[in-house]
């Protein structure tokens, strides 16, 4: 899927390059392989996801990664950086999710959650439909500013929002 979509991917390794400074303490939730992460260029990296073959694939290639199957079997450590890529999207339950995060958190901890507009909802359900995207089953489309309502509710606040990609 990466190879199909070079550009999409090429221009979210930029973006997190530009919000998060190389060698920080970083997690990242659904972070299939690891080749994000491997690009941001930790001091200490982990990704938590499900896909048992995106697992081995990204221990196999970025092994100064730790990989994890889920959150619950991470143990407690606090992260500089969280990235939720777009787990918000893929989870039933946002509001467990962010309570969820706060055992890998200090107070400096920034969380950067990514997430499709639903404008793009019909886009992805054909592309993916094709194959020209990775099958995935969104749960939540939810607006940007019902996103940020879970932030308070889960103890969190918001630092700063945008939109990054177009098209």
């Amino acid at each position: 899927w990466l190879e199909k979509n070079r550009y999409y991917h090429q221009q979210i390794i930029n973006f997190y390059h530009f919000i998060i400074p190389q060698h920080k303490r970083v997690l990242q939730i659904n972070g299939k392989n690891g080749y994000v992460l491997d690009a941001i260029k930790p001091s200490h990296g982990v990704v938590v996801d499900s896909d048992a073959s995106a697992i081995l694939q990204g221990q196999q290639q970025y092994p100064q990664l730790v990989f994890y199957a889920a959150l619950s079997e991470l143990p407690a450590q606090q992260f500089d950086y969280i990235i939720l890529t777009l787990q918000t999207m893929e989870t039933y339950d946002i509001q467990d999710l962010f309570l969820a995060l706060h055992p890998f958190c200090h107070a400096g901890t920034r969380i950067v959650v990514d997430s499709y507009s639903h404008l793009w909802e019909p886009v992805l359900q054909v592309t993916q439909k094709i194959g020209l995207r990775r099958p995935t089953e969104f749960k939540n489309w939810i607006s940007h500013s019902d996103l940020l309502n879970f932030l308070p509710l889960s103890h969190f606040e918001k630092v700063t929002t945008g939109r990054q990609i177009l098209m």
